[in-house]
Order: structure tokens, then C-alpha cells, then sequence
């Protein structure tokens, strides 16, 4: 039988332990960040305390464009319009979201997880993209 040093342990939990810190950071930076989508992505998208921003950087106007901000919560806030022009911009107020049954987004009660945007082009390509909130 042989007996195992304290310190030969504890090594040995210290090692085991910035392994598993390492892999939740890989883990975490990997995840969809708005640092990720270059400005010249087709569908940026970018949000301030108070409203959420789309621009269409495909060269093509887009339809049937929905954003939906995705909150803390299992309820979704979705605000939608029939077309956005090519290297056009949208602002939207956070009031101006809506849940399914109608209700506003108010930011004093819901906390903003990531907004989701989705898209076509006249072709029918279609966009989605992700973005946390900041």
C-alpha cells in the first residue's frame, strides 16, 4: 500500500481544477458574442439600453424581417415589417416590442437575454442572426 503525499494531491486538485476553468472559458467566448459579427455582416444587429438596431447590408432589400428580443423569461417580444431597403436602417424602441398576447416590453420589469433577427432577400435567401444584449 502506498500513501500519497498531501501536497502530491493537491497538485493534483489544482490541475484538475484550471482544467475545468479552462474549458468553461473556451466554452463561454465561443458563444455567439456580437464581438463575432463584423461590421460587415449582411444583418447587423446592435442594441443600446433603450432600443435595438438593424441595419441591411445585403445589397438586397429584405422581407418579411421579424426581431425578436429574447428575454430571462419563456415570454418573447417580437416586432416585425414588410420590407427594409438595402443599406437601410431600422430603430426600434423597446416599447415598440410585443409579446403574443400584446403586452409591451417594458425594461423595468424584463431583462434582455439577446435579440434574434430574421430575414429574406428578394431572392429568398434568408437571414438569421443572434446577438446577446449588452
Amino acid at each position: 500500500m502506498t500513501t500519497r503525499s498531501p501536497l502530491h494531491v493537491a497538485g493534483r486538485a489544482a490541475f484538475v481544477i484550471i482544467l475545468v476553468v479552462a474549458a468553461w472559458g473556451v466554452g463561454c467566448a465561443e458563444q455567439g458574442s456580437a464581438e463575432k459579427l463584423a461590421d460587415d455582416a449582411p444583418l447587423f444587429v446592435s442594441t443600446t439600453p433603450t432600443s435595438v438596431t438593424l441595419r441591411n447590408q445585403t445589397g438586397l432589400p429584405l422581407t418579411d424581417v421579424k426581431i425578436v428580443v429574447v428575454p430571462y423569461g419563456p415570454v418573447q417580444f417580437a416586432a416585425s415589417f414588410s420590407r427594409l431597403e438595402a443599406s437601410d436602417r431600422r430603430e426600434l424602441a423597446l416599447g415598440d416590442f410585443r409579446s403574443s398576447d400584446g403586452a409591451p416590453l417594458n425594461p423595468r420589469f424584463i431583462k434582455p437575454r439577446s435579440v434574434r433577427a430574421t430575414a429574406k432577400d428578394i431572392v429568398g435567401k434568408s437571414y438569421d442572426v443572434e446577438v446577446p444584449w449588452k
